[in-house]
């Protein structure tokens, strides 16, 4: 029996989220998020180039955007191919390092942009009570022999979830 040919399937989804049209189109017929039905090809951009070699288990595949959401804060868009012949249980905390790597991007984006308006003097809108992170957007695009069997929350992932869980609960309360 032959094994199919994952390289091959990688580079056809690759091919989808490259063409803007085609990613839109995915957005609009797959993602069930009411904001990103009036999404246009114009308002996407591809960022994957500034993240994607900061992940030493990078794949050619995977691809982050930036949509710009009628010109209010952008969304980004995580998307990670996993055409393989077998659950990759690391995916959740891949996606947790493009998550931090895109936020702290995000946030030197936003200390230059203020430092700009201000003459120069250095701001940083980010310690301010109300500033808010942009929404990220993750997918998984799976394709495998087998069903999807790993966890989408990295929270579970980790030793002790029980308790991390009633921890993370009570201090959300609390505050």
């Amino acid at each position: 029996m032959r094994k199919p040919i994952y390289k091959a399937k990688d580079s056809s989804m690759k091919m989808v989220l490259d063409n803007p049209e085609m990613f839109v189109s995915l957005l609009r017929n797959f993602v069930p998020v009411e904001i990103l039905k009036n999404v246009e090809p114009t308002d996407i951009e591809d960022v994957s180039t500034r993240f994607l070699s900061m992940i030493t288990e990078q794949k050619d595949s995977d691809t982050i955007k930036r949509i710009s959401l009628n010109g209010k804060s952008p969304l980004f868009v995580i998307a990670i191919v996993e055409a393989e012949s077998k659950v990759n249980f690391r995916a959740p905390y891949k996606m947790l390092l493009y998550i931090a790597l895109i936020l702290d991007a995000y946030e030197k984006e936003v200390i230059e942009e203020a430092t700009k308006e201000s003459s120069g003097r250095k701001r940083n809108p980010t310690l301010l009570k109300n500033f808010k992170y942009p929404p990220i957007l993750p997918i998984i695009f799976y394709d495998g022999a087998t069903e999807w069997t790993a966890l989408s929350n990295f929270l579970y992932r980790q030793k002790c979830t029980r308790f991390l869980k009633n921890i993370s609960q009570n201090l959300n309360m609390s505050l």
